[in-house]
């Protein structure tokens, strides 16, 4: 039941707070231990005991597998129009196939503002 609630919209929980993550975790870990019976092992080895990950790695991975499929026109149009792929004019091993934008975090606009 736990996992179910992570697994629904899994990239909106990938941008969460580090916080926040670690709640998440903290969730994830009693669960396991209840689960398991297991109340003396840290988390990686439950984690190991279970076959899981944790919710940030799986976070990750369905952001990639989303990314794969941007990269070879098989998600959505509304995920498509999303990124902006760029044109390659020659083949380099470590080409970014997506254009990216450089944002400023919301501390750092916070501290340079002067009040």
């Amino acid at each position: 039941m736990i996992k179910s609630q992570f697994n629904y919209c899994p990239l909106v929980w990938m941008f969460c707070s580090r916080s926040l993550n670690n709640m998440i975790n903290k969730v994830h870990e009693r669960s396991l231990r209840m689960i398991s019976d297991d109340y003396s092992s840290d988390f990686e080895e439950l984690l190991d005991n279970n076959n899981d990950i944790s919710n940030h790695h799986r976070n990750i991975q369905t952001l990639m597998i989303e990314m794969f499929k941007i990269s070879h026109s098989l998600a959505p149009p509304i995920m498509e129009s999303m990124f902006q792929k760029r044109v390659k004019s020659y083949n380099l091993r470590n080409f970014q196939e997506f254009l990216t934008e450089k944002k400023k975090n919301s501390i750092t606009r916070i501290g340079n503002n002067k009040l």
